[in-house]
């Protein structure tokens, strides 16, 4: 079952970002207009939402997640979202040096290693001016794209590794009144399925092990960004699936596409 929201134009006005909804488990609760997520499981007896923070719990059978108590409380919040990590990045006038060598520049990934504190800061950026929910630093963290700087063998670390540094930044900022959240960004990769750049089931397998690094970093939610392509989504809800599954874990799940005001994809 999908649900899509507002669309969002971009910059050139030539294509919008729909948000939709993924079915992993049981229905929000009725009337739920702001971002309807899929609940993670059906119990109502987690004390997740009770926290101080807004640390993930882990959302295993007879679990809500706290994101989803705090969307669907009583005041029905409207949850903001961070903006662009890649361009707030890029704005920063990093090096090379910065990104570990000439051949790994670009790769913003890979400055949760080298350059930490440069993506704490895009996230306290956020966060100062009143974001609830952070990105990871891993739009392009799958291992197939990461095999582009060849570093492909890490993808699972970096993952791990945004979300920790994301985690740390959103509890620092997190309060009863105002809880913060991070949502592991799993985007498009360069390849699309559907003209055979890469086939199914590898692309299912390096979205499962993206998700479970972003797991073991503690994400509160996922959100599979600015699809292309219905073949690319499919693999990367099985690879979340996957990945639950493994982890004994489950969390709510966005996804958006991305679709030209034509009304086709890109």
């Amino acid at each position: 079952m999908a649900k899509s929201t507002v669309p969002s134009s971009t910059a050139d006005s030539s294509a919008v970002t729909v948000e939709v909804t993924a079915s992993l488990g049981a229905s929000p609760s009725a009337g739920a207009k702001d971002l309807a997520l899929a609940e993670p499981s059906e119990g109502k007896n987690s004390s997740a939402g009770k926290k101080s923070s807004g640390a993930a719990s882990d959302d295993g059978p007879g679990q809500v997640s706290a994101f989803l108590e705090r969307l669907h409380g009583p005041d029905r919040p409207v949850l903001v979202f961070d903006g662009a990590t890649g361009t707030s990045l890029q704005q920063m006038n990093l090096t090379a040096e910065d990104f570990g060598g000439a051949a790994l520049e670009g790769c913003n990934e890979y400055l949760v290693f080298t350059r930490p504190d440069a993506v704490q800061a895009v996230h306290r950026q956020f966060l100062e001016v009143g974001c609830d929910v952070i990105e990871t630093d891993t739009f392009g963290a799958t291992s197939l794209v990461l095999a582009e700087y060849d570093i492909a063998d890490q993808a699972f670390a970096i993952n791990q590794r945004a979300a920790e540094l994301a985690r740390e930044v959103a509890d620092a900022y997190s309060t009863p009144e105002k809880p913060r959240f991070v949502a592991g960004s799993i985007g498009p990769t360069t390849k699309l399925p559907t003209l055979g750049h890469v086939d199914f089931d590898s692309m299912r397998a390096s979205f499962q092990e993206q998700a479970e690094g972003l797991l073991a970093g503690n994400v509160d939610l996922f959100i599979v960004e600015t699809c292309q392509d219905v073949l690319q989504i499919k693999a990367a809800l099985q690879g979340i699936e996957a990945a639950f599954a493994k982890c004994g874990q489950r969390r709510p799940l966005m996804v958006s596409v991305t679709m030209e005001t034509t009304g086709t994809m890109l």
